[in-house]
């Protein structure tokens, strides 16, 4: 299960912003949010990750921490006829010519996006 991984990578990141925004003479006490851009070929499975995120914060910064998440659809173009689309299977052959000649632009990636502080 990698969502363990990715919560305890996030939340030392997070722990690091903190600490440096504490270091600049603001108080940081709670994290209130935290939004993810979570793309649909990431591999990442939200209730998963909100299980894991749970279960590896420790500690009142993050003890009533919402986790936002933004879906993105995968969005591919195609290398022979140039056509770019969103695709719902994890398969990416382009569904205007069949071509499996094509790159993924968006919908892989799992990013901290932003992040309220109080």
């Amino acid at each position: 299960m990698h969502e363990v991984a990715l919560a305890v990578d996030l939340i030392e990141q997070i722990e690091d912003i903190v600490r440096e925004q504490n270091q600049n003479g603001e108080t940081v006490e709670v994290v209130e949010s935290i939004y993810l851009e979570l793309g649909d070929m990431s591999h990442v499975v939200e209730d998963s990750f909100e299980f894991a995120f749970e279960t590896v914060s420790e500690g009142e910064l993050f003890e009533n921490t919402r986790l936002k998440f933004e879906n993105v659809p995968v969005k591919i173009r195609c290398r022979d006829c140039g056509g770019e689309f969103e695709i719902e299977t994890q398969i990416p052959v382009c569904p205007g010519c069949g071509s499996s000649e094509t790159e993924i632009l968006q919908g892989k990636d799992f990013i901290l996006k932003s992040i309220e502080l109080r």
